[in-house]
Parts: C-alpha cells; sequence; structure tokens
C-alpha cells in the first residue's frame, strides 16, 4: 500500500490550492523522451525551490499525518459529511467509528475528501 497520495490526486489537490509543502514530493524526469514521475524526499523548502528553478515538475504527495492536521480545520461534522457522500456510509457508532479509523490511514481516500470539502467550499 502507498504511504502518500496518487500522482493524479496530488496533482487534483494542487489545482485545488493545497499547500504544496509536504515532505515527499512527486517529481517529474524525462525519461528515455518520455516524461515520468517518481517519488522523493523534499526535506527542505530550498531543495524544492532549487527543482521547480531547475524546471522540475513538482507536486506534494501527501500522507495521512499531512492530511489530518487540515481536517482538524474542517471539523467533525464536515468529515463525516464528506465520508458519507463519497463512500456512500450511512451508519452510525462503532461501524462509523471503524470505518473513518481506517480512512485515517489511507492517504487516497483522505485525499479524495480533502478534494470533496475543498469544492463544496467546506475548507
Amino acid at each position: 500500500m502507498n504511504k502518500t497520495t496518487s500522482l493524479a490526486l496530488s496533482k487534483r489537490m494542487k489545482e485545488l490550492g493545497a499547500v504544496q509543502e509536504s515532505e515527499t514530493i512527486w517529481i517529474s524526469e524525462i525519461w528515455k523522451g518520455k516524461k515520468e514521475y517518481r517519488l522523493m524526499s523534499a526535506s527542505n523548502e530550498e531543495g524544492r525551490m532549487n527543482l521547480i528553478a531547475s524546471g522540475y515538475d513538482v507536486t506534494s504527495a501527501f500522507d495521512p499525518s499531512e492530511l489530518g492536521e487540515v481536517f482538524k480545520e474542517a471539523g467533525a461534522e464536515k468529515m463525516i459529511k464528506a465520508y458519507g457522500d463519497l463512500f456512500g456510509f450511512k451508519g452510525t457508532g462503532s461501524i462509523g467509528a471503524i470505518g473513518m479509523i481506517r480512512l485515517l490511514t489511507e492517504p487516497d481516500r483522505l485525499g479524495e475528501m480533502w478534494c470533496y470539502l475543498k469544492e463544496n467550499k467546506l475548507i
């Protein structure tokens, strides 16, 4: 299982205005005449800026802890609404809690929720 958001979702989040300060980034490279992306660490802002200045396409790849910070702003009510709308969840109680806990370990699901909240102007 990947521990960061996929390239497609990371790009979508960037387009929607996600702050590009993640510790892991997707970076473009030309390999055998074809543009390809790979994950790499971006441990400091200076290194990230140097890559961008050198012409690399750099996009943050978010991990669950980074995305979890964003959801503090949204609050539980908006999170539950987004979870239900996106993933068809209608339950409550312990089943809901288990689903939400599982969600916190899945970067792409968290990223989808971030996009939903942003697109619906909930954050």
